[in-house]
């Protein structure tokens, strides 16, 4: 099996004792890139995490030809930007939640997964997700699902 190599954007305290270290052990995974905006900080971590790679630009992680997959682990607020910079280049891209701002930035980032024919992981249970279930607009996968109440 193939060794699936990961880039991280957004290597802040979740990433420290959760997912950081997890993209390390795992079996056939490996921790080569880490972003933040600030450098100093991504330096650090990478230093500290044993992570070839480190960059304050997630275009830059993005377009690395030794990233094979992309994990966002940034504020929400920026998840749908970068989700969709990943599968844009191709890339698989595993997203923290809750996935999205909105049930439409949500539908954006399926859809340029889809286009891309990319995998990719959403958290089970987006939390904009349930404001547009309470109106009956979302839940399409799952209409049976009683998200929202």
């Amino acid at each position: 099996m193939q060794t699936i190599r990961w880039g991280i954007i957004g290597c802040g305290n979740v990433t420290e004792v959760k997912s950081g270290p997890g993209f390390q052990k795992a079996e056939h995974s490996q921790l080569v890139a880490v972003m933040r905006r600030d450098g100093r900080k991504a330096r650090d971590y990478a230093e500290r995490h044993g992570v070839p790679r480190w960059y304050d630009d997630a275009s830059r992680l993005i377009r690395d030809p030794e990233v094979d997959a992309v994990y966002v682990a940034t504020p929400p607020s920026t998840h749908a930007d970068y989700a969709i910079q990943a599968a844009r280049a191709g890339k698989p891209v595993y997203v923290e939640k809750p996935m999205a701002r909105t049930a439409d930035e949500c539908r954006q980032m399926i859809a340029a997964c889809r286009e891309a024919g990319v995998p990719s992981s959403w958290p089970t249970i987006a939390a904009p997700c349930h404001a547009s279930c309470r109106s009956g607009s979302c839940c399409s996968r799952r209409p049976s699902a009683r998200c929202g109440s």
